[in-house]
């Protein structure tokens, strides 16, 4: 019944922080593109530790090992949600903590009052 991949419930409720933040990650990264201006006047070569293109491409390269980072929990919770063998209980997770969707509403597509979807995703990672 459980999916070869294990997964936490802050693993879930985390999901769409991560997403966002990955997408905010994303707007720095374009952000930090431009301008890009080197020391002006201060005979800056482009290799003195005040050089702010290096400093530029190192927060650049920094942001992106974040974003993998970040990317591959929510990888594991694409897995999860992929091969648990219980459809229901999928669907329950990634109507809630990755659409969005409240208890009620999740519980209103599925046919389930909002309670018992929510009892029933608790139960599976014993909260």
């Amino acid at each position: 019944m459980a999916s070869k991949t294990q997964i936490t419930i802050d693993d879930l409720r985390q999901y769409r922080s991560r997403k966002f933040e990955i997408m905010s990650i994303s707007e720095e990264i374009k952000a930090a593109y431009f301008p890009i201006k080197t020391a002006s006047g201060n005979g800056s070569n482009g290799s003195t530790p005040g050089d702010p293109t290096a400093a530029a491409f190192h927060h650049i390269e920094t942001l992106r090992n974040k974003a993998t980072r970040l990317q591959k929990r929510n990888d594991l919770v694409n897995l999860w949600l992929e091969t648990c063998e219980d459809s229901e209980l999928a669907a329950i997770c990634r109507l809630h903590y990755c659409v969005g969707k409240t208890w009620s509403e999740t519980g209103s597509m599925l046919g389930f009052a909002g309670i018992t979807v929510r009892a029933k995703a608790n139960k599976y990672f014993e909260i």
